[in-house]
């Protein structure tokens, strides 16, 4: 009995003794984490093992977003007894803590770049609640960044549709077609309710439907609840159009005296006014055997082009077959043609409902001389060292004609605005028709393999224009012998900073705008070929 009380005071006592001390307050995790994080909705969160104060997080000293490139800089300063100070290079972004204080939300204040590496920093001086710091999820107290690779940007508009033909009503009931635009590729067909037709693509964001009956008077409205974008985003509703109560059984008349033929370098246009809601056809052909050159065919083919149905107020499909008021603009462009060649021409003419004139005589027409133009496609500033050797600027030919670069300038604007220029020194030929050159510095050591066959255009002694800086957006402008600005890229428009690798022009015959550039999407480019976010359709090609 007295061995138990004894066992039992040493129970007590034990129990009496003094407690092992509660654990660190530390980061439990930071999220996200790994590749193909959404852009515009990365989910970022820093997440604690107990409350922490809103000093120092909600305030961004020590919990941010920065790139990759600048990780190590914000980290040092999130370790620092300040924190992250004004100035810094983060990713602007709200921090809000959650009400019970052990996770912390990281907003962008804008999506973040597709395809690019950023980091979440955590400094050492966030407190817990109860007055004790923060350690990282080892145990000690340091600041630490990790890394996520966002994904591609998700597509979260829908596809807008527009009618092509007809642009508008009203309409006849014995409408043949209708085609309907969008503002992006979609799959599905077109339907009317209650009327047969046979559907078709005449493009991925051009859809056509022929009607197989007449329609009854009243509107028409095109179902499209069964069309989707690649996003999986169905249109809205597309407007209703009158349809008058009449058939048009009568063939256009266009007036003679309106036709004009319009030439370019590649191109031949007609133009002219018709009695009522047409669309204008272009015959083109050879005078004579072996003539045929780009896409005009030899004798005895043809070239064939067709315009789309014009807007023309005030149309009556029901109104006088005579040629008055309201005349009705129609035009067609005729593309691929050789530059600075003879041909002969003819016009075609159809309405809304089918009804074709015959075709106009025969005329004579001359495309003009070739005709280079210039377009600057992509930047490389942050290139591995030595730099001088790597940097490059990237100028596109989507002309006609072959360009002599002699003489051109090279402008770039810093950051207080300073402009200064270098003067390009050929050195591998002309740009041709169709091709890419590149811009570079006497120091260039040609690190990148490149296509065969693509121009180099010196323009600085040693280092490209000076020398590109790579701690923001380039913002540059080829310029003619004469001074004017012929391309510009993050000249007229905030540019884009990529780190590590080009920015990219997307549609090189788009303008100069934000939206029209992005970071290549492996490092450092694609230099003298078309870029990898371009889509192919677009890349710069002979035109004939």
């Amino acid at each position: 009995m007295k061995k138990l009380a004894a066992v039992l005071v040493t129970i007590a006592l034990a129990a009496c003794g003094p407690t092992e001390p509660d654990a660190s307050p530390r980061v439990v995790s930071v999220v996200p984490e790994g590749e193909g994080v959404v852009p515009d909705a990365p989910g970022i969160a820093v997440r604690f093992s107990e409350p922490v104060e809103p000093s120092g997080v909600e305030d961004g000293r020590f919990v941010a977003l920065a790139t990759d490139a600048d990780a190590k800089s914000v980290a040092t300063a999130a370790g620092s007894a300040t924190g992250i100070g004004p100035g810094a290079a983060i990713v602007p972004a709200r921090v809000a803590l959650a009400a019970d204080g052990t996770s912390a939300a990281v907003a962008p204040e804008a999506p973040l770049q597709p395809l690019a590496t950023y980091a979440v920093v955590v400094g050492t001086g966030i407190r817990s609640a109860s007055g004790r710091a923060v350690l990282d999820p080892t145990g000690r107290k340091r600041a630490f960044a990790t890394t996520f690779r966002t994904g591609a940007m998700p597509d979260r508009v829908p596809p807008a549709a527009r009618w092509i033909a007809p642009p508008h009503g009203p309409v006849p009931t014995n409408l043949r077609e209708i085609r309907i635009g969008f503002s992006e590729p979609v799959s599905g067909s077109l339907k009317v309710n209650g009327v047969a037709g046979r559907a078709r693509a005449i493009a991925p964001d051009v859809l056509a439907l022929a009607l197989d009956g007449t329609l009854p008077a009243g509107s028409l409205s095109p179902a499209v609840d069964d069309l989707r974008d690649a996003g999986g985003n169905r249109p809205p509703p597309l407007p209703a159009i009158a349809v008058a109560s009449c058939r048009d059984d009568r063939a256009p008349v266009v007036d003679p005296a309106s036709v004009r033929v319009l030439a370019g370098d590649t191109t031949i246009a007609l133009a002219a006014e018709a009695s009522e809601m047409a669309r204008l056809g272009l015959e083109v052909a050879v005078e004579r055997l072996g003539e045929g050159c780009g896409s005009l065919p030899d004798v005895p083919g043809s070239l064939v082009a067709w315009g789309e149905f014009a807007p023309c107020p005030g149309h009556d499909p029901c109104g006088s077959p005579a040629l008055a008021s309201p005349r009705c603009p129609v035009t067609v462009t005729a593309a691929g043609l050789c530059p600075g060649r003879r041909v002969k021409v003819r016009l075609l003419v159809e309405d809304l409902a089918g009804n074709a004139a015959p075709p106009g005589p025969w005329l004579v027409a001359t495309t003009g001389s070739p005709a280079p133009r210039l377009v600057v496609t992509e930047v490389l500033a942050d290139a591995t060292s030595p730099q001088a050797g790597g940097e490059y600027v990237e100028v596109a030919n989507v002309g006609s004609g072959d360009a002599d670069l002699t003489g051109w300038k090279l402008a770039k604007r810093s950051a207080s605005g300073a402009v200064s220029r270098c003067t390009l020194e050929p050195k591998g030929g002309p740009l041709p028709a169709g091709g890419h050159g590149l811009v570079v510095g006497g120091g260039w050591d040609g690190r990148y393999p490149l296509p065969p066959g693509v121009p180099l255009f010196q323009c600085g002694a040693t280092s490209l224009a000076g020398g590109l800086a790579d701690d923001r957006a380039p913002a540059m402008a080829l310029e003619s012998p004469t001074g004017g600005v012929v391309s510009g890229f993050g000249w007229s428009a905030p540019g884009l900073r990529c780190t590590g690798r080009s920015v990219e022009r997307i549609h090189p015959g788009g303008e100069d705008a934000t939206a029209n550039l992005a970071c290549a999407q492996a490092a450092p480019g694609t230099p003298g070929a078309c870029n990898g976010n371009t889509p192919a359709a677009d890349c710069p090609r002979r035109p004939y």
